[in-house]
C-alpha cells in the first residue's frame, strides 16, 4: 500500500512540474520515487529473509552443517578443535565423514 501511496504521489508531482514546465523537477521526483520503492522492496526482502533462516535449525542439525562446513574449508580435526574446543567427534569419525 505504502509504494502505491508514493507512487501516486510522484506521479501527481512530477505531472505538475510537467504542466508548469519544470520538467528537471518531475525527472528529479520519478527518480527520488524509483530509489525509495527500491529501499522499499529490499527492506522487505531482508525481513522475508531474517525470518526464513532465524531459528530453523534445531542444534542436531546446526551441529551436521558445521561439520559439513568444516569439510568444504577443508579444516583439519586439530584446526577445528581450536574454532570449537567442544567439538564433540573423535578425529577418526571426524576424518571419515
Amino acid at each position: 500500500m505504502l509504494i502505491g501511496i508514493s507512487c501516486a504521489f510522484a506521479a501527481a508531482a512530477a505531472i505538475c512540474c510537467i504542466i508548469f514546465g519544470y520538467y528537471w523537477i518531475a525527472v528529479c521526483c520519478i527518480l527520488l520515487e524509483a530509489i525509495v520503492i527500491l529501499g522499499i522492496l529490499l527492506y522487505r526482502a531482508k525481513q522475508e529473509a531474517e525470518v526464513y533462516f532465524v531459528g530453523d535449525f534445531d542444534e542436531k542439525e546446526q551441529k551436521e552443517i558445521d561439520i559439513l562446513v568444516f569439510h568444504l574449508y577443508g579444516l583439519t580435526y586439530k584446526e577445528v578443535l581450536t574454532i570449537d574446543p567442544k567439538f564433540e567427534i573423535n578425529k577418526d569419525s571426524y576424518m571419515n565423514i
